[in-house]
């Protein structure tokens, strides 16, 4: 029997994935679906507009339907990305800034199916624009796990990892979002998993991310 998740037991995500991996094989099909950001899949939307004696820092987002009736919108505001997820039930609350840095999504959503059902989405930033004491690298790409709504419970940010860092890093959040649907949203906290260069590690203190 698979643990319920990785972080309570203080495993490994490596460790989760081979002593699960048997369990999986057979209980499970687990296959990815892509959605390009520039496909007509999705939808960009001008931000709204204002009086010129009223300036916003919105730029508008882009909504894109995946599989299963799921969508996932990005919503762009100074430069920084905000998600938020949806389903056949509804559109969930929009998450909480991803990073201190400016930020650029894309190219592709990569959406986790179990047996046909989305369960998480993967989705590339390449980040940059910070300057900080101490930080060599100032510009950073990494990829971002949200566990989809619909499992239980609503979607949240599972963590990070960082590609520039991990020549695995694909094969390494796929086996992060496959573990997502065992993540408690609210109560497991995000994490970083891998090796991590200095403005992912920054960043990560910065919104709360644990190292994994």
């Amino acid at each position: 029997t698979c643990p319920a998740f990785f972080m309570r037991v203080s495993l490994t995500l490596a460790a989760f994935v081979i002593a699960c991996a048997p369990t999986l094989a057979v209980a499970m099909d687990r296959t990815s679906v892509y959605t390009k950001l520039d496909s007509a899949a999705c939808t960009q939307y001008a931000p709204p507009a204002v009086a010129e004696d009223e300036p916003t820092l919105e730029e508008g987002k882009i909504e894109c339907r995946g599989p299963e009736g799921f969508t996932a919108t990005i919503h762009a505001y100074d430069g920084r990305s905000f998600m938020q997820f949806g389903d056949s039930f509804g559109v969930g609350e929009t998450l909480g800034r991803m990073f201190y840095s400016f930020d650029n999504p894309g190219p592709a959503m990569e959406w986790r199916l179990h047996d046909g059902q989305p369960v998480s989405m993967i989705l590339r930033f390449k980040i940059g624009g910070l300057s900080a004491d101490g930080i060599k690298d100032s510009e950073g790409n990494v990829l971002v796990v949200h566990r989809l709504p619909g499992l239980g419970g609503p979607a949240c940010l599972v963590g990070w990892v960082d590609a520039k860092a991990n020549t695995a890093a694909n094969k390494m959040a796929q086996e992060m979002a496959d573990a997502a649907p065992a993540f408690q949203c609210g109560k497991d906290k995000p994490h970083t998993f891998g090796e991590v260069t200095p403005i992912i590690a920054y960043e990560a203190e910065n919104i709360g991310l644990d190292r994994m």
